[in-house]
This record gives C-alpha cells, sequence and structure tokens, in this order.
C-alpha cells in the first residue's frame, strides 16, 4: 500500500500489502444503552499480502466508531499491521523451525475428519 488511508501504517511494512479501507455512517446499538442512537462509524480494512502473489487474505471490521477529526481508521489499520506481521512472523518462525509441513498434515487431517 503505497498510497491511501492506510499507506502510513503499513510504510514499513517487508511483505508488500495491498488494501482498501472503508467507512459507513451507523448508530450505536451497543451494550451501553446510555449511548443508544449516537452518530458513529463502522471503519474497515480488507487486505492481501503479498500483492504481486497473495497468499494471505484479512477483513477487519470496528463497529461504533467516533468521530475523531480524522482518526478513525487508526484502530483499524493497528489492527490489520499487527495481524498480517503476525502471519509473516509465524511463518518465518515456521520455515525455520521446519514445521509448516506437518502444520499442514495436522490441519488437513482435522479438516477431514
Amino acid at each position: 500500500m503505497t498510497k491511501g488511508t492506510a499507506a502510513g501504517q503499513f510504510a514499513s511494512a517487508s511483505y508488500k500489502p495491498a488494501g482498501k479501507t472503508g467507512t459507513a455512517q451507523s448508530f450505536y446499538d451497543g451494550p451501553d444503552k446510555s449511548k443508544t442512537g449516537t452518530p458513529t462509524y463502522n471503519t474497515t480494512l480488507v487486505a492481501y499480502a503479498p500483492y504481486d502473489n497473495p497468499e494471505v487474505a484479512i477483513s477487519v471490521v470496528v463497529p461504533w466508531v467516533y468521530n475523531d477529526y480524522g482518526q478513525r481508521y487508526s484502530i483499524t489499520n493497528e489492527l490489520g499491521r499487527k495481524v498480517l506481521d503476525k502471519y509473516f512472523e509465524l511463518k518465518s518462525k515456521q520455515s525455520k523451525e521446519n514445521t509448516a509441513e506437518k502444520n499442514k498434515d495436522k490441519i488437513e487431517k482435522e479438516a477431514t475428519e
């Protein structure tokens, strides 16, 4: 992501992500009934990486974000960055420990049971 709302959050990522943010106007309808009806936003990020040969895709949805004058995407983009960072960290760790194939076999076996 070299342009757009999430570009700053992902600028230093080594895994070449691509993505799209989104905003929808909403009203609070959560557990705190004293805030019901308060104008809020639902923010989203859909991303994948690496952009030239995708191997992972994510979607982050954060409901009931209050208008904070341009900072609404911050939490959504931070969560997306943490998720993708962790994915590539674990991938690297599995590669070093040679556990990727073992885990793949285990997952496939459990999925078919």
